[in-house]
């Protein structure tokens, strides 16, 4: 994202679509991915800016914040949301339009986490892990 897009006419790489690579860039720079238009799930990423606030009106924000060492720090090493610890690597529209902080601590390296919520199950973000047959990723 960083070597892609720059701030001159030509700047957004492929930008054909009308708009959807300029909101995708966006949210992208905010730390989530849209799984697709109509789960209204994101999975997190890796966030370009330490804060972000978002006004949803009606006195509602959506903060993401992003706690790191140095612009090298990529790896999401634990999440929380509203002062609570979070264990799932996605969340939904709702907790969006809900307003709240979400905090993202960063790392050099890469985390395992261990996927335990039976909720949103059919989204498959795991992989069997052979020697300990644990379901988990790393992000």
């Amino acid at each position: 994202m960083e070597t892609m897009y720059r701030n001159e006419p030509d700047g957004l790489a492929g930008n054909e679509d009308c708009g959807q690579m300029p909101a995708w860039y966006v949210m992208s720079a905010m730390g989530s991915y849209s799984v697709d238009p109509v789960s209204g799930n994101y999975v997190f990423g890796t966030p370009l800016f330490d804060r972000v606030t978002v006004d949803l009106g009606q006195g509602k924000q959506f903060i993401v914040e992003t706690e790191r060492s140095s612009p090298s720090d990529i790896y999401i090493q634990g999440i929380e949301i509203n002062g609570r610890n979070y264990e799932r690597i996605w969340f939904t529209h709702k907790d969006i339009v809900g307003g709240g902080t979400f905090v993202l601590k960063m790392s050099s390296t890469g985390a395992r986490l261990r996927k335990r919520s039976k909720v949103g199950t059919s989204l498959c973000f795991g992989a069997k892990n052979v020697r300990g047959g644990k379901n988990e990723t790393i992000i």
